[in-house]
């Protein structure tokens, strides 16, 4: 007799844990916006094309804003900084291979015999498609680390300053 009512208190409060989870869970999935801003990815996506066709200068600064300064946390100028203006890829292989990069991680690359010989092949500018495709796979994987669900992070009333 005890044991059911354990079993009839226990279900419901594990019930109600289980939902209590569930929304900070589904903030990190594609579709998230579609009731608040319908299409919103396509809506980015299309503006993002648009941006890059007019100033591809801009490639580099954005994806230098997503995948370092913002992925560190320390947004700063250095998204104003220039970017190659047409193959990002080969350009940028190309001077890692040479040992010209800018980072650490960059010269990280050519410790390894599975990353330098990546480096390598990339750099001769013939396997743009092999880049790309993992390119967007990392950005994607980086994008969804640290990122804040719930309670814990917050949807901005104005994108450029934290609510209050």
């Amino acid at each position: 007799m005890a044991i059911k009512r354990c079993v009839a208190l226990f279900l419901p409060v594990a019930l109600l844990l289980l939902a209590s989870i569930s929304p900070a869970i589904a903030q990190l999935v594609e579709g998230y916006y579609s009731k608040t801003c319908p299409n919103v990815e396509a809506i980015v996506r299309e503006e993002m094309e648009k941006i890059i066709g007019v100033a591809p200068s801009l490639a580099g600064p954005l994806l230098r804003l997503h995948f370092h300064d913002c992925f560190v946390r320390g947004c700063d100028a250095s998204v104003l900084l220039n970017s190659t203006k047409n193959n990002l890829a080969e350009s940028y292989y190309r001077h890692v291979s040479k040992r010209r990069g800018l980072f650490q991680s960059d010269a990280a690359l050519l410790t390894d015999a599975t990353t330098r010989d990546y480096v390598q092949r990339i750099a001769t500018g013939k396997f743009d498609r092999e880049f790309f495709k993992d390119f967007s796979e990392s950005m994607t994987k980086m994008g969804n680390v640290g990122v804040l669900t719930g309670a814990q992070g917050e949807i901005r009333k104005k994108c450029y300053v934290p609510n209050y």
